[in-house]
């Protein structure tokens, strides 16, 4: 996970990334690169177009969410923590409070989602 917190960073701030040039960057494989951005664009997170990896416009959810990634997650995981079996906790709109619901269904706790914004992030994780 660590690679695609660092390939989300990096195409942010470039807002377009060649397969090569982050293959190169990385020093893994393009095949390897591939399936990270396949991973990423699963998630919602980046786009692929034609070989590279790139960011949507700016009041697209999923730059605002690309924005600041690693910063968004480490605080998304340290709420986490805050957060125990059986709590009732309330999750606002936005890209860190996406990453929280996330990170949160991924550890199988219970989460239901109440605004738009989040169905199409729980459609995608495990039950």
């Amino acid at each position: 996970m660590k690679r695609q917190d660092a390939i989300v960073e990096w195409v942010s701030q470039k807002r377009k990334v060649s397969v090569n040039e982050l293959a190169d960057h990385f020093q893994v494989s393009k095949v390897t690169i591939r399936k990270d951005l396949d991973r990423l664009e699963e998630r919602g997170i980046l786009s692929r177009q034609h070989g590279y990896a790139v960011v949507s416009s700016s009041a697209d959810m999923n730059y605002r969410l690309a924005v600041n990634y690693d910063l968004k997650h480490r605080i998304a995981k340290r709420a986490a923590t805050a957060i125990h079996d059986g709590d009732t906790v309330m999750i606002e709109s936005g890209g860190t409070c996406a990453l929280l619901a996330e990170i949160l269904a991924f550890e199988n706790r219970d989460i239901l989602p109440t605004r738009p914004l989040l169905l199409p992030l729980s459609a995608s994780l495990p039950l």
